[in-house]
């Protein structure tokens, strides 16, 4: 234990470098072909579907969202400044 310790202290990465390789050392067994994934019809319906929830939860938040008029505020500030910035920087230069 003490040797681990030292390690520790002079190279600061014996931890992170076994953490990574055991992570690393998983992934063959996720890329062996396991099921319908394995193919590019199924990873096609596989994005599909999560494209298709993320696509659900954003109009859901954006619902939420202009549902609050301070919210709609705060989100909608930065997007004012760019535009307001766009037509500062054109009519600067003319």
């Amino acid at each position: 234990m003490l040797k681990f310790k030292n390690a520790v202290r002079r190279y600061g990465c014996v931890p992170v470098a076994s953490g990574v390789l055991s992570v690393v050392s998983a992934f063959p067994a996720f890329a062996s072909g396991s099921g319908d994934t394995a193919n590019i019809t199924g990873m096609l319906s596989l994005f599909t579907q999560i494209a298709a929830w993320l696509w659900k939860e954003i109009g859901v938040f954006c619902t939420f969202v202009f549902g609050q008029p301070l919210l709609m505020l705060a989100f909608a500030i930065p997007f004012i400044g760019v535009i307001v910035n766009f037509f500062v920087r054109i009519f600067k230069t003319a």
